[in-house]
């Protein structure tokens, strides 16, 4: 469906290269079922380092979909990940603003949302690669479990924010935890791989997606999960639902690394190597950096190869890196107080030559 009214192509005042437009919707106008769809009227607006340009008479075809999931007028509604699949992206790259898509049609139901979603990375969806994780990820050596599974096993009722496999789940199970565990993702291949262990909660979702309401004694997101947050608002938006995750007096432990220690120049030789599958085959992984990174924004790319494979899998990712100050003003704007900080898994206190931001809060 062509745009509303005729061209609508303003001027839009352009980003900063390496910067990212948020696009978001907002529904105007609905008009009656045709055909099976529901035609709606939306604003689209294009937001970069606070600053908003807007389109009008935007049409958009949106497939049938439930009532109780029907925007209502005036509501602020965000295309999720599911569009980047369709050549849309949530959190578009902002080289050239006359390059951004400016329409999305054919919307799934399920692709509708309240809040925003973030991007996952192929490698997370795909069954096969995600079979693979804990191949290249070896849960036993990892420090940041060995960190964490002491605070899992001292609380009652756990939600695991972006769990990927279950793991750390499943390593407190083993190690006597008999409460409420929970793992929240967003990638079907991941939670398919968690779902192997039946006594653990497992959520397809994100926190835009879950309404929780002081249900847990703490909340971690590892693996540097919280790095995946892009945008602002993103992080707004799942800062917020943590908060009102946690009880009165739970615990919100996490990390990202410390940009200064440039940590992604080690990537290529660190993430980039070889397994062997369940059925014998090796699997290679290529690791890239895309250079240069701009604004604590860092872009990479995985290529898997197989000799049994028709083709490889390639899986891109985006990484955000927070300075101790700007992660410091997230947290507090949405209510959450530093109780404590680490600048590595051993407890080491946070210096500027640290490799990590290891954050324990609480309500504010």
């Amino acid at each position: 469906m062509p745009p509303a009214g005729g061209s609508h192509r303003r001027h839009r005042r352009s980003a900063p290269e390496g910067s990212y437009y948020l696009r978001t919707y907002a529904v105007e106008h609905e008009s009656g079922v045709n055909s099976g769809r529901n035609h709606v009227q939306l604003r689209k607006s294009y937001t970069y380092e606070g600053h908003t340009t807007r389109l009008r008479g935007l049409g958009v075809a949106v497939k049938q979909y439930a009532r109780c999931c029907r925007p209502r007028i005036g509501s602020l509604a965000f295309l999720p990940a599911y569009c980047a699949r369709q050549g849309c992206d949530t959190l578009l790259p902002a080289f050239d603003p006359r390059r951004v898509p400016d329409r999305c049609s054919d919307v799934d139901v399920e692709s509708w949302s309240a809040q925003v979603k973030t991007m996952i990375e192929h490698q997370f969806i795909e069954d096969r690669l995600a079979a693979l994780y804990d191949l290249f990820y070896p849960p036993e050596r990892r420090a940041d479990f060995a960190f964490y599974l002491p605070l899992v096993l001292s609380a009652q009722s756990v939600l695991d924010v972006g769990c990927g496999t279950g793991a750390l789940l499943r390593m407190a199970r083993e190690a006597g935890h008999t409460g409420r565990l929970c793992g929240l993702d967003p990638a079907a291949g991941m939670l398919d791989q968690a779902r192997q262990r039946a006594d653990i909660e497992w959520v397809h979702g994100d926190l835009a997606s879950v309404g929780w309401e002081r249900e847990f004694d703490l909340i971690v997101m590892t693996g540097h999960a919280f790095q995946e947050f892009v945008a602002d608002d993103v992080i707004r938006v799942a800062l917020a639902a943590i908060r009102a995750a946690l009880t009165d007096d739970g615990r919100f432990a996490f990390e990202t690394r410390n940009p200064l220690d440039r940590a992604w120049v080690r990537w290529p030789t660190q993430y980039s190597g070889a397994v062997t599958d369940a059925t014998g085959a090796v699997v290679r992984c290529e690791y890239r950096v895309e250079t240069p990174t701009v604004r604590g924004i860092v872009h990479s790319m995985s290529t898997f190869t197989s000799p049994g494979w028709d083709r490889p899998e390639v899986s891109r990712g985006v990484l955000r890196f927070l300075d101790p100050e700007t992660l410091a003003t997230f947290l507090a704007s949405a209510g959450l107080a530093i109780e404590e900080r680490f600048g590595d898994w051993t407890g080491g206190p946070l210096t500027a030559t640290s490799p990590e931001i290891v954050t324990i809060a609480r309500k504010g």
